[in-house]
């Protein structure tokens, strides 16, 4: 149409002026008459045709969405209007849609007077009649447009669902979506369910969705579900609400489980939260679905593998399936790589941990999840370390590794250190054959890696000495252990070809912890400094990370409240080093922007496990100042960061969750109720609320349960205030940690300031220090809750927690056999109403002394021992046998 349009109006234009008729002057008339027509309708033909593609190019983009005023229809049910809840709703529903980062939200007109000069003439058009008042109403399809339109209308709600939006998208020029209802508990989450209805509708349509992780949604109906949790979990983890972003995380993937894009997330995730098992099996599955429609990659990664599916679908359709050379397969091979180099900390999970139930009968969620993530890692794993190990003897191919069986297979503690220490071995002579077939794909075969420009060849090369070096270190500790059968003095004889910087690799693998500061600054030289391009950010700091690994220890993770061996470094060498790894880190931030630098600082300053000793210095405090604009000094940090976050965490929760069942029951005692029913519910949600605070105290490091009893408890006792994320997970500071340490000790808001030397100057570094003795006390807090809830007497054949008695279970049985059915038998009765009022002042203080215990923000409760003992007394029995009882209780 545009071809004929532009056609007409050029023969319009340059018609011959020896062709026009020269007849009468009616006949010249009536052909200059037509041909002007002819010229204003191209003219028009083509300005449509201007304008419609500017429409389909808005809706590409995506350009703006116009949100029209919201309709409330709730006055004739609700009985007064609500314009200022229809105002807010829009407002809301105008921020969340801004914040899905693929369009902008056209303003509705203002009463204003505007000074845009488009605008200004087409308001003169409006006052105007006939053609000069077309005319300049023309102008509007020269002004900007907006390819969609959103309308909602607010509907009468239910009290499960006050909030309903009715959302109704259209296009403009164009077809509209069926009206949909939306119906939430609150006005925040209806606008945010919303606005994400409507960019799962636009999205596919548009640009954006090439980019990760909707590729593989392009010119398809994504579901709203799935983009609502994955939205969800953008916002939580920026928001730090870690726990609850991991839930949202996991519904996205189950909703959408070949999406390898969103299992990388949940891999990057967990990986942060220290999960490095979770971590090491999502990036390993995401390598496996990934080789099975690539056969260089399925015979590198799995040599027996069977043959890789061909991919095509049914009927011979493109299934929904990465190209084999996608970004994100790169990047979950090179986190695995990372990972499996880890491996004092992977030794230390698999191992470290014995199992707290002697028969196996009592299992904690932990517990029972690292078992299936040991088996599923073996089976992956067995296959890897014949094929590395030993390549070309069948006798020791058909063993099993024994150190990677499972937990109740250890005899003695030093059969344990023995499966850490070959652990240790294979993982990071398997991390170094990971990274050597990274750089030798990168340097082989045509990858559109280097036009995404993710991980650049001097990233990748320098993961092999660090492999190299994490090897040295293992080897160093198992030799320490008295496992010297175990080191293999040739670590690259399994390679059938000889891998990039052989021969510096083969020198670092070899001799005592700590190295050389010689010999890492050689191989960092000849990968960076002399490389042909200019060094990227991920080289820079993958050197940092190199040069600072002679600061570790040699040895595993080193259990809660032990502090490290003494350094082998002495201080001018320890300045040297710190002086190389942070110039290093000065010159990677300065090849990167700031908001990429920013969007790293976590990682810089607290998460990164290879920085952990050299965050203790000062060149690092200086390096901290300088990048982030620190005000007055840097925040003094050490080892364990992560670990002293997430107990902290754990006890902000309890407390304010404690705090909110004590809110209830104050809330009961104010407005009681002489109904039997309603004290039974009250029972067995004050019941099930205990055994959920016992669950967390038991498996406080697992995700999965913090995040499970947070949504349960706010089931269970119908508290509004835990139905949203409640608690963040803090940042670290000293501050914090002096204001923590001191309301442990009872000291009171003057002794803030003591608790920095208080107790710990026989301590070399006194952040570590203290860190690791709020770790201590909190889990020990933590465990003296769990057992507070069981009887001591009962002595458990298991040996462990669980197996005993649960110290309420009494106290429920009275409750119901001799209050309950009282009631029942004798309503009304004042002795039955004594105790039921007795039974409710007792439960709000309870919980009021729980949440004293574990609050550490506050003082003028005591010393943590105070506290509990506090607590405990509360525990004991309160009650009198109701009349007519038989039986009292003991």
């Amino acid at each position: 149409m545009v071809v004929v349009l532009a056609g007409l109006l050029a023969v319009a234009v340059a018609w011959p002026s020896g062709i026009a008729p020269t007849g009468p002057a009616g006949a010249s008339l009536a052909f200059g008459v037509a041909l002007g027509g002819l010229g204003a309708a191209s003219v028009v033909g083509v300005v449509f045709c201007w304008w419609h593609l500017r429409l389909e190019f808005r809706a590409w983009s995506p350009g703006p969405v116009t949100v029209l005023p919201f309709t409330d229809n709730t006055a004739p049910i609700g009985g007064m209007p609500s314009a200022a809840l229809t105002a807010d709703l829009k407002s809301l529903f105008e921020q969340q849609l801004v914040r899905c980062r693929f369009a902008r939200v056209t303003p509705t007109p203002s009463t204003e007077a505007t000074t845009d000069f488009l605008s200004v003439i087409d308001a003169a058009g409006d006052d105007l009649r006939g053609p000069w008042g077309a005319a300049l109403r023309f102008t509007r399809l020269l002004a900007p447009v907006s390819a969609y339109r959103v309308s909602c209308t607010v509907q009468p709600g239910t009290p499960e669902a006050p909030f309903v939006l009715l959302v109704e998208l259209g296009r403009v020029a164009g077809p509209s979506m069926a009206p949909v209802e939306v119906r939430e508990r609150n006005a925040v989450r209806a606008a945010e369910r919303a606005a994400h209805l409507v960019a799962a509708r636009i999205l596919p349509r548009t640009r954006l969705c090439r980019q990760a992780p909707w590729t593989l949604w392009r010119d398809r109906r994504l579901p709203v579900d799935l983009y609502d949790s994955y939205q969800r979990y953008v916002g939580l983890h920026a928001d730090r609400y870690f726990d609850e972003a991991m839930a949202a995380l996991r519904i996205a993937v189950r909703l959408d489980p070949g999406n390898l894009s969103l299992r990388l997330a949940l891999g990057k995730l967990q990986e942060r939260m220290q999960l490095y098992l979770d971590a090491l099996l999502t990036y390993d599955d995401i390598i496996t679905v990934a080789a099975q429609t690539d056969a260089a990659l399925s015979w590198w990664w799995s040599p027996r593998s069977p043959t890789p599916l061909p991919r095509t679908g049914f009927g011979g359709s493109d299934t929904r399936v990465l190209e084999k050379n996608d970004p994100v397969i790169l990047i979950a091979r090179y986190r695995h790589a990372l990972l499996l180099g880890l491996s004092d900390t992977l030794a230390a999970q698999w191992w470290a941990r014995p199992e707290r139930c002697l028969t196996g009968e009592h299992q904690t969620s932990r517990e029972w999840r690292r078992a299936h993530l040991r088996e599923a890692l073996r089976t992956r794993l067995e296959a890897r370390h014949h094929h590395l190990v030993h390549p070309d003897d069948d006798e020791k191919r058909a063993r099993r590794p024994d150190f990677l069986g499972p937990l109740r297979d250890v005899e003695s503690d030093r059969d344990r250190d023995r499966r850490i220490a070959a652990a240790r071995l294979f993982f990071t002579t398997a991390s170094r054959y990971e990274f050597d077939g990274l750089v030798q794909d990168w340097a082989s075969r045509w990858i559109p890696w280097r036009r995404h420009d993710v991980l650049r060849p001097d990233a990748l090369q320098i993961g092999m000495p660090w492999s190299a070096l994490r090897y040295r270190m293992a080897a160093a500790w198992a030799r320490r252990a008295g496992h010297d059968d175990l080191v293999d003095e040739d670590p690259l004889k399994s390679y059938r070809r000889e891998p990039a910087f052989a021969d510096a690799i083969r020198g670092l693998s070899k001799g005592p912890w700590p190295p050389r500061e010689k010999e890492v600054e050689e191989i960092v030289s000849q990968i960076v400094d002399d490389a042909a391009e200019p060094p990227s950010w991920r080289a820079r700091f993958n050197a940092a990370c190199l040069l600072a690994l002679p600061l570790l220890p040699d040895g595993p993770a080193p259990e809660i409240g032990e502090v490290d061996p003494p350094p082998e470094l002495d201080e001018e060498q320890k300045a040297y080093v710190a002086d190389r790894a942070v110039g290093e880190l000065v010159k990677a931030v300065q090849c990167a922007d700031t908001d990429f630098v920013i969007r790293q600082r976590d990682w810089l300053l607290s998460e990164d496990p290879d920085l952990d000793h050299l965050r203790e210095l000062r060149q690092f405090r200086d390096f901290e100042a300088t990048t982030f604009g620190s005000i007055g000094r840097a925040a003094e940090r050490g080892p364990d960061i992560h670990r002293w976050e997430q107990s902290t965490y754990v006890a902000r929760f309890v407390s304010a969750a404690a705090q909110e069942m004590a809110v209830l029951w104050r809330n009961r005692q104010q407005s009681p109720t002489d109904d039997a029913a309603d004290w039974r519910v009250w029972l067995e949600e004050e019941m099930a609320g205990w055994g959920l605070a016992e669950r967390l105290a038991l498996d406080s490091r697992d995700s999965h349960t913090r995040e499970d009893v947070a949504r349960r408890i706010a089931e269970t006792g119908r508290l509004v205030a835990l139905q949203e994320p409640y608690v963040r997970h803090p940042h670290f500071t000293d501050v914090v940690l002096d204001r923590q340490l001191a309301s442990m000790d009872g000291r009171g808001q003057v002794g803030i300031l003591e608790s920095r030397y208080h107790g710990h100057r026989e301590s070399g570094n006194r952040v570590k220090h203290r860190v690791l003795v709020a770790i201590r006390r909190s889990d020990e807090r933590l465990s003296d809750f769990a057992h507070s809830m069981r009887d001591p007497l009962d002595d458990a054949a298991c040996g462990c927690t669980l197996g005993q008695k649960a110290i309420l279970a009494l106290e429920e049985l009275t409750l119901r056999n001799e209050i309950i059915e009282s009631w029942l038998d004798e309503p009304s009765a004042p002795a039955t109403l004594d105790q039921v009022r007795a039974w409710t002042d007792i439960g709000a203080r309870r919980w009021e002394a729980l949440s004293a215990w574990f609050n550490d923000e506050s003082f003028g409760h005591g010393t943590l021992e105070t506290r509990r003992d506090t607590f405990r007394a509360l525990l004991e029995p309160w009650w009198a046998p109701a009349p007519g009882s038989h039986s009292a209780p003991p």
